[in-house]
């Protein structure tokens, strides 16, 4: 993974390029014991509190909406999308935020 050069002063922790083919599920519900994604995206970068994501347009994928994520073959955590910026017609790339500190 390459650190990501971006000139953005409200970020406080570094970004970085995500492995090749890394994927995301989102979740729409609550947290449930058998997670299945209702949206997958390929993850673009990662950081410390999270990701952001390309993926299909969705009614569902809305600034704020809190949701359940599974970055890669990490264990599925509560996150909110932050920001939504629509591609195309059919793709868009959203912000996530984790909702834990999920590194110790």
């Amino acid at each position: 993974m390459g650190l990501v050069q971006k000139n953005n002063s409200s970020r406080r922790y570094l970004r970085y390029k995500a492995a090749a083919n890394s994927l995301c599920g989102i979740y729409f519900g609550e947290m449930v014991e058998e997670y299945s994604p209702d949206l997958v995206g390929i993850v673009c970068n990662e950081g410390h509190k999270g990701c952001s994501v390309a993926t299909t347009n969705s009614e569902n994928v809305v600034k704020g909406r809190k949701v359940i994520v599974q970055v890669a073959q990490f264990s599925p955590v509560e996150a909110t999308i932050r920001w939504v910026v629509k591609l195309d017609e059919d793709l868009c790339k959203l912000g996530i935020e984790y909702s834990i500190d999920h590194i110790k």
